[in-house]
């Protein structure tokens, strides 16, 4: 499966789509196997989290997101981002950006809808801190919610972590 973006390239995220998204782990070409289980010591308790492995972490009424530190794992060797631009409308479920690897392509999902406010420029032009630190300084984007219960409903860091380690392998 490919999806054609603006720029004409074709990207194919099937991968993605079909192994991360189901929990499946691969191993990475430059760390040999993968860990093979998780818990919830892995996954900060501030913040909630979608099956597409995004975070979100509300400070006031503004939405942190970024990428759970099981997908930067899963994607090994980033290369570029390209997220969406600061004054858009995300939907939950719908396309906030793309992140290249060296594996493939793939799309990064809003968890929430809202309007994007900021970008966290430094990650987008230094992708290291997104492997570094995926919960703080490798943070995404910033949304102010439509609907602050929407980050309620996604999971919690035990749900997130039974659904990473209940997965098939």
């Amino acid at each position: 499966m490919a999806e054609v973006f603006g720029h004409g390239q074709a990207k194919v995220i099937a991968w993605f789509r079909l192994n991360l998204y189901n929990g499946h782990k691969r191993p990475s070409f430059d760390q040999g196997e993968m860990k093979e289980s998780y818990s919830v010591s892995n996954f900060p308790n501030d913040l909630r989290y979608a099956e597409t492995h995004e975070w979100v972490r509300l400070e006031g009424e503004m939405a942190i997101v970024g990428l759970s530190a099981f997908a930067v794992e899963q994607l090994t060797d980033l290369i570029v981002m390209d997220l969406a631009k600061a004054g858009s409308k995300v939907t939950a479920g719908g396309r906030l950006g793309e992140v290249e690897s060296v594996k493939s392509v793939n799309d990064i999902y809003a968890p929430i809808s809202g309007e994007v406010v900021e970008v966290n420029a430094e990650v987008v032009a230094d992708l290291s801190k997104l492997s570094s630190d995926p919960y703080g300084a490798g943070w995404l984007v910033r949304i102010k919610p439509e609907n602050l219960a929407d980050v309620a409903a996604l999971m919690s860091s035990t749900d997130y972590a039974k659904a990473v380690a209940g997965a098939d392998h």
